[in-house]
Parts: C-alpha cells; sequence; structure tokens
C-alpha cells in the first residue's frame, strides 16, 4: 500500500486524493507491476518481525512471572513485556522498513528506471550513500510507535481474561471459540492502530527522505505538527 505514502512535499510529485485515485494513478503511470513495489522487503519485514516480535514478547513475559512470583500477570506487566518486544524488534529490523518505504516512493514514469531496483541494490545504496544513519532513519516514531504493540497485546490479554471469568462464572465453560477469539483480536487491533497512527505516519515521512540525519528529532517534530 505505498499508493498514500507521501513525505509532504511538492517536489515528490503527484498528491492522491483517495486509495482509489491512487490505484488508477499508479496503474495509468507506472503500469500495474508498480502496485506491487516494495513487496518484497514487506514479506521480509513482516515475517521477521513477528518473528522476533513473539520470540522475544514470550522470554519477556516469563522473566515477568519469575521475578514477580505471579502466575497471571496485569496489566502494567503485560505492557511491559508488550513494550520490550516492541522496542526490540524496532531496533532490529527498522532498515527494512526504511527500504520498503523508499521503494514504495519513488514514482517513476512507465519504462523508467527505478531508483531501488531490489532489496539488496536499496540497502547498498542506502549504505554508500547516507551510512549507517540512513538506515535508521525515522526511529524515534518508530519507537514511540511502539505504543501500538503494547497497547494492543495489554488490550487482548484483559479481553481474554474477562471473557474467560465471564464464561466461567455464566456456564463453566473454560474454554473460548474461534470467534471469540477473532472478535479479540480484531478489537484490540483496532484500538491500537487508531491510538499509535501519528507516531506510524511521522515515521513513514521521516524515512522517506533521503537528506539531513537520520536522528533529525526536529525534523520528527515538524512531521507531528504537519499531521
Amino acid at each position: 500500500m505505498y499508493a498514500l505514502v507521501h513525505d509532504g512535499t511538492k517536489e515528490r510529485g503527484e498528491r492522491y486524493r483517495s486509495s482509489w485515485h491512487a490505484f488508477k494513478s499508479i496503474k495509468y503511470r507506472e503500469g500495474p507491476m508498480a502496485l506491487y513495489r516494495g513487496l518484497t522487503p514487506n514479506l521480509v519485514g513482516s515475517t521477521t518481525a513477528w518473528g522476533l516480535y513473539f520470540f522475544i514478547y514470550n522470554i519477556a513475559k516469563s522473566q515477568w512471572q519469575s521475578f514477580l512470583n505471579m502466575k497471571e500477570l496485569g496489566p502494567a506487566e503485560n505492557m511491559a513485556a508488550a513494550v520490550t518486544a516492541g522496542v526490540g524488534t524496532q531496533i532490529l529490523t527498522n532498515p527494512i522498513w526504511v527500504v520498503k518505504t523508499r521503494m514504495c516512493s519513488s514514482p517513476i514514469s512507465a519504462g523508467g528506471p527505478l531508483q531501488y531496483r531490489s532489496l539488496s541494490h536499496a540497502l547498498g545504496l542506502i549504505w554508500r550513500q547516507e551510512g549507517l544513519a540512513g538506515f535508521y532513519r525515522g526511529i524515534l516514531p518508530g519507537l514511540l510507535s511502539v505504543s501500538h504493540g503494547s497497547l494492543q497485546f495489554m488490550a487482548y490479554e484483559e479481553m481474554k481474561k474477562w471473557v474467560t471469568r465471564r464464561e466461567a462464572y455464566a456456564s463453566h465453560r473454560h474454554e473460548m471459540g474461534t470467534l471469540e477469539y477473532t472478535v479479540m483480536a480484531a478489537a484490540s487491533k483496532m484500538f491500537a492502530t487508531i491510538a499509535a497512527y501519528p507516531f506510524q505516519l511521522a515515521r513513514t515521512r521521516l524515512q522517506v527522505r533521503s537528506v539531513g540525519c537520520g536522528f533529525d528529532f526536529c525534523l520528527f517534530c515538524f512531521c507531528l505538527l504537519e499531521f
């Protein structure tokens, strides 16, 4: 979904009025395959990020349970575990998301050259032109957006405990069904997405730009104010 990525400057070309307008414009100007630009880093980033997140999250939960000698963690402990997992995952995967954002936000005319031809080409180009800081552009709002996963998992765990207790009290049934898990997952995801979206927008705008310092806090503040 790179169609709506735009850093807010006039230099980057056409602005898109809606998702449908973006799809039509990209297909017409750049061809159907342009709609799949950045798919490889997105797949690599998503699988890596979620694998790392759950790995670190489960370790953090176990450590909190052992440290506090608690069988069931409360909201604060669940959020702490989620924050730990989110920070670790964000630091390790930020370079992949920078590449994905760059590939997605580089429009070309049909048949023209691509600025970033592949995941490996983008990694090499960013390293040569911007150094290590280029891979960590947008890291500040990225770390702040860790609240997304923290809020999601905290809300999910609390809803799961509430439903389990309610059903155990009402019918002595201790196992939840697929529908209940699906509703809780969707509700917790929606809640977290709405709460953390401004940070995701700021991170994307910072990652699109290839000038200045990768840790430019002033640019981060500018993106938030612009939102």
